[in-house]
């Protein structure tokens, strides 16, 4: 690929594998592999078999990168191996394919069109709730990724058409989110055996895609012209004013369903997590939820002033976020005096810039008054748990309203506990998941009886 460079210039991380280079330390325990890397450098040298990568643990050179100077570097390794899932689509796509295909989705994502999806957002939550009763365990990450699931498959597809979508998604996503990681760290010849792993892959991709197929034919055939997400890439059209075939729309919703499924459901884990080992934050929270929960729950607008849990929101996103993503040179540059040819792979560990202690003090504790109005911003390039830039997530404002809405609703009713002895471990993939654990349910009052929402 030529990006070999110097070693005068650039350190190398220590203790490769022969062949396999830095592969097994990655695959073994990433976020402690990431966790290292900057007492080596700001800008470091490893090896994910016979490729070199390079390593970023500084804010500024982050921000150049995905900032800066954007232009010179597309999406790279990581995203290679996620198109081989979700094809070509926004979530994938660089360049001006991609500032194509943004410019097309984006306006689905903007706060006036996210409102028409809230009905779905709460029946979502409704649905996977209706059924706890006090003193029952939840397995509280398969509920998020429950809610998460059915507040993305409805809004993403005409009526009729989520239930089946949202079975095959959750049979077939866990098995590519794992199968993911393991051909990023892997050479490529590996994704080409008969293994059992690349047959359940491939058989995934298939299955995942055949369901978006079928939801697209059956709209194809009856326009239902509604709100979800699938209707409106149907009918959007290009600056020329050319609508996307089917295999664009289809790449579309593969890139929407991947990206807000399993991310939600892990963060929505997570934050009953630290609500159940942070009393006072949980008190705060629940006051505030308690004092607009109402309102809150049938108005987004509400939802924006609920001021101490977004900020407990944006500090779980910081302690659980991203494990790492990549970019690759696309022409000859230079980064903090290092010569980059073209595609040089790069990459940068959102979750060990979010607790580096030089960007955020004591960066274990869990403090969501860091966010608070008037303290001071940390470097830019140091929190990028929705990314930053021409890639910044279009549905970040959908996951936070989901996220949001399902905090309220849920929190208005229930406190959830830990079980004694439960003991929450950190399980990365792309996004870093909690191991699987129980909580008990408190009812804090009873249901006011309301009108179910119509999905």
């Amino acid at each position: 690929m030529g990006t070999d460079l110097p070693e005068a210039r650039v350190p190398s991380v220590p203790r490769a594998w022969p062949v396999l280079g830095h592969a097994p330390a990655l695959l073994r325990d990433p976020l402690r592999f990431f966790g290292t890397l900057a007492q080596h450098g700001d800008i470091v040298r490893v090896r994910l078999g016979p490729v070199p990568v390079y390593a970023l643990t500084h804010p500024a050179l982050v921000h150049r990168v995905l900032v800066t100077d954007a232009d010179l570097y597309e999406r790279g390794r990581l995203f290679d191996k996620l198109s081989q899932i979700v094809g070509h689509g926004l979530l994938t796509s660089s360049g001006p394919p991609h500032r194509a295909q943004r410019r097309i989705v984006q306006p689905l994502f903007q706060r006036e069109q996210v409102a028409l999806h809230l009905g779905t957002i709460r029946a979502a939550v409704t649905e996977v709730t209706s059924s706890w009763k006090p003193g029952q365990r939840v397995a509280i990450e398969s509920a998020g990724n429950d809610i998460a699931l059915l507040a993305v498959t409805n809004s993403l597809l005409p009526p009729g058409t989520g239930e089946h979508v949202a079975q095959v998604v959750k049979e077939n996503l866990p098995v590519l989110m794992r199968a993911l990681v393991l051909r990023i760290a892997l050479p490529e010849w590996w994704t080409r055996l008969p293994a059992p792993g690349n047959r359940r892959a491939e058989g995934a991709v298939a299955n995942l895609r055949g369901a978006i197929t079928e939801a697209l034919t059956r709209h194809r055939a009856a326009p239902a012209g509604g709100e979800d997400f699938l209707s409106s890439l149907v009918s959007a059209r290009d600056a020329s004013g050319k609508p996307m075939d089917d295999e664009e729309v289809i790449d579309q919703a593969l890139s929407l369903l991947v990206a807000g499924v399993e991310t939600t459901g892990s963060t929505l884990a997570w934050l009953f997590h630290e609500l159940a080992v942070n009393p006072q934050a949980e008190r705060q929270v629940h006051d505030e939820v308690d004092a607009a929960a109402a309102q809150a729950i049938s108005d987004p607008r509400q939802l924006r002033r609920l001021s101490y849990t977004a900020r407990f929101l944006q500090e779980t996103l910081r302690l659980h976020t991203l494990s790492f993503f990549m970019r690759r040179t696309q022409r000859p540059c230079e980064l903090a005096g290092v010569p980059l040819a073209v595609g040089a792979e790069v990459v940068l560990s959102p979750h060990a810039l979010h607790r580096d202690p030089r960007w955020h003090p004591d960066p274990e504790t869990f403090d969501p008054d860091r966010f608070k109005p008037g303290t001071p911003a940390v470097p830019k390039g140091a929190y990028l748990p929705f990314g930053t830039g021409a890639h910044r997530c279009v549905g970040e404002h959908f996951a936070f309203t989901e996220i949001l809405t399902a905090l309220t609703m849920i929190c208005s009713r229930w406190r959830l506990r830990h079980l004694p002895g439960t003991r929450v471990r950190e399980i990365p993939r792309i996004e870093v998941h909690p191991s699987k654990f129980h909580m008990l349910l408190e009812e804090r009052r009873q249901p006011t009886p309301t009108t179910r929402p119509r999905l």
